[in-house]
């Protein structure tokens, strides 16, 4: 009886594991997508430590669509001194955080995107979308691994 009962949850241990490995390889690619998008928006307006840390005033905020698949909110910013206009592109729900004076890293190029410092890096998510499927595969497999037969009996050969 308890042999029995050991095996069947042995059994039913088995089917979750390799469900969610099947489950982890379909959604395997969607996050890496998002991570890829995530990456090269973290790529676009990463700042360099050598541009002139700058402040602003927030004159307008909008909506925009981003990769043909979001809308994000974006905002308009005055810099403070030269009166030239940057934007930001936001996570999604951070333009009711953002206040009326805001700090960036600036290059001087008006027409570059900036990040402002008090919104969230992307590149933490990018890696977290990189790198949670693999990691989960990962351990899937070894769990797997974990769980084959370690003696085989063999039969035994006779002439």
């Amino acid at each position: 009886m308890a042999v029995e009962s050991i095996e069947r949850r042995d059994r039913q241990v088995g089917r979750c594991l390799r469900a969610g490995r099947a489950l982890t390889l379909v959604a395997l690619p969607l996050s890496w997508a998002l991570g890829n998008i995530l990456l090269v928006e973290w790529l676009d307006t990463h700042e360099s430590a050598a541009w002139r840390l700058a402040s602003g005033e927030v004159i307008e905020h909008e909506q925009v669509t981003v990769y043909a698949v979001a809308t994000r909110p974006k905002v308009t910013i005055r810099v403070d001194g030269s009166g030239e206009t940057v934007h930001a592109v936001l996570s999604m729900n951070a333009a009711d955080q953002v206040p009326e004076r805001v700090t960036f890293r600036y290059s001087g190029d008006a027409s570059r995107e900036v990040q402002l410092l008090e919104e969230d890096d992307p590149l933490r998510y990018a890696l977290l979308f990189l790198l949670t499927p693999p990691g989960v595969l990962l351990a899937i497999q070894w769990l797997l691994w974990r769980r084959r037969p370690r003696h085989v009996l063999l039969p035994a050969v006779t002439r």
